[in-house]
């Protein structure tokens, strides 16, 4: 019994050389599709690196993100609870993660024609591991609400956070100041 038919046995005993030719052409064709297959590999491995580095930078600006939270959520801004003189409050002279949102009230209050703004720079966990710090921009709107941009040296990914304030009923800055409340964050990723 024959595994292989008549005239490929004959082509496989012939000294003509074609053989040869033949055998070098499918291996020439295996050697490309191997190759194909290997930087296919080599490429996607990159890309998982890659991926798995931007899902870190983004847990940790949000890790930030969320210890920026306490700073609005129940909290209750009154000017009437300040000292106004001549239409103005006076700007503490420093303030902490707890009174940021009162520092920015009273500059929103001060001067409503221009966002208040504050940036802060912080490094988050066991500075052994992550060295790089991340900086958050904060701006409040003359509404009172606030938009905090989280950005991290070494990638262009970004957390923005936003807190809409709910404010008293009027058309002025100083107005809305009477009393001012903060929603639930939302935030986005880029």
């Amino acid at each position: 019994m024959h595994i292989i038919g008549r005239k490929t046995e004959e082509k496989l005993k012939s000294k003509s050389g074609a053989s040869l030719v033949l055998a070098l052409l499918v291996f020439l064709f295996c050697a490309m599709i191997d190759s194909t297959v290997l930087a296919a590999a080599m490429s996607s491995s990159g890309t998982l690196t890659s991926t798995w580095e931007n899902d870190r930078d983004v847990y940790l600006l949000k890790s930030a993100a969320g210890l920026m939270n306490p700073s609005f959520e129940k909290k209750i801004w009154k000017a009437s609870e300040h000292t106004i003189k001549d239409g103005q409050i006076t700007v503490p002279a420093s303030s902490t993660m707890d009174t940021l949102y009162d520092a920015l009230c009273i500059a929103t209050y001060n001067n409503s024609k221009v966002p208040a703004v504050q940036s802060i720079t912080f490094t988050l966990g066991d500075t052994s591991i992550s060295t790089a710090p991340v900086t958050a921009a904060i701006t409040m709107d003359d509404s009172y609400n606030v938009t905090v941009i989280y950005t991290k040296n070494g990638t262009a990914r970004k957390v923005t956070q936003y807190f809409s304030a709910a404010t008293a009923d009027s058309n002025t800055t100083q107005g809305k100041g009477s009393s001012v409340t903060w929603n639930d964050p939302v935030i986005t990723i880029q």
